[in-house]
C-alpha cells in the first residue's frame, strides 16, 4: 500500500516537473520587448531556477523512497526512468544558469 502511495505521489511530481520544464523552455525563448524587459526576464528565470531546484530535489527524494520499496527485479527499469527525469532537469538547469550569466552582463 505504501509503495502505491509513493508511486502515485511521484506520478504527480513528474507531471508537475514536466510542466515546469516546458515553462522554463518557453521563458528561455521569450524575446525582450517593450512589455517584457531584461530585468523582468531575469527575475522570472531566477524564480524558475529556484522552483526547478525544489521540484528536482523532491522528485529525487521520492524516487529514492520508491527504490527502497520495489523488488530487485524492477530496479534497473526504475533507475533508468528516474535518471531520465533527473538528466532533463540538470540539462535545463544548466541552460538556465548560462542564460542568467549572460543576462547579468
Amino acid at each position: 500500500m505504501e509503495l502505491e502511495r509513493l508511486k502515485e505521489k511521484r506520478k504527480g511530481l513528474r507531471i508537475s516537473f514536466t510542466k515546469h520544464l516546458t515553462k522554463i523552455e518557453t521563458t528561455l525563448g521569450k524575446e525582450i520587448a517593450a512589455g517584457y524587459t531584461k530585468e523582468a526576464k531575469l527575475d522570472e528565470l531566477l524564480s524558475l531556477k529556484s522552483q526547478l531546484t525544489e521540484k528536482l530535489n523532491e522528485l529525487i527524494k521520492t524516487d529514492e523512497s520508491v527504490q527502497l520499496k520495489i523488488e530487485i527485479s524492477e530496479m534497473a527499469a526504475e533507475i533508468a526512468s528516474s535518471e531520465e527525469y533527473k538528466d532533463k532537469g540538470i540539462d535545463l538547469k544548466s541552460k538556465l544558469q548560462r542564460q542568467l550569466r549572460s543576462k547579468h552582463r
